[in-house]
């Protein structure tokens, strides 16, 4: 019985010393990348507005799970919808919730199984004869102290799919497709 407890006294422990660890780790988190494009704003403009053309340039796509299979409703721009599922990459879905010609989109994602609720923006800006194209998601683990833990290094997790991502954008939008 006294390995038991001990052991049980190990596992409070460790769960209290991350609680508290969590405590002082923000709740919020972003992750963003920024990519120069050298098109119009309408090709860019028109490879994220368009949730039909997003298996093409983001980096969550068939070549990582070629069991993933994608579902689109919805008009383009506002209310257009894009759910996948697959045996490698959990299910999701993104909801464009704003859309701009001029400057960009909004889109509300959820992963897994409604478990993390992701707020989400592709913009760009003008900036001499190119366009500054930026990725940002960000959200909230509310009060689970635990999920910040988790969530402190996302950056360095999702910022590379970020930058692979903006690459293939960039890719699609200056080479007329």
């Amino acid at each position: 019985m006294p390995i038991i407890r001990n052991f049980l006294l190990v596992i409070f422990f460790i769960f209290s010393v991350l609680a508290i660890i969590g405590l002082f780790i923000s709740p919020t988190w972003e992750v963003s990348r920024t990519i120069e494009i050298n098109a119009q704003s309408e090709k860019i403009f028109e490879n994220i507005n368009n949730v039909e053309k997003w298996p093409q340039w983001i980096p969550w796509n068939r070549e990582m799970d070629n069991t993933l299979y994608y579902e689109y409703t919805g008009p383009r721009g506002v209310n257009a919808r894009l759910s996948w599922s697959g045996k490698k990459i959990n299910p999701g879905k993104i909801l464009i919730t704003k859309s701009d010609p001029s400057n960009g989109i909004e889109y509300d994602m959820e992963l897994g199984y409604r478990t993390m609720k992701v707020k989400g923006f592709l913009t760009f800006e003008k900036k001499g004869d190119i366009y500054l194209v930026t990725w940002k998601d960000t959200g909230s683990t509310g009060h689970n102290f635990l999920a910040r833990i988790f969530t402190g290094n996302l950056d360095e997790l999702i910022g590379p799919d970020f930058e692979k991502g903006l690459k293939n954008l960039k890719y699609l939008c200056e080479n007329g497709k």
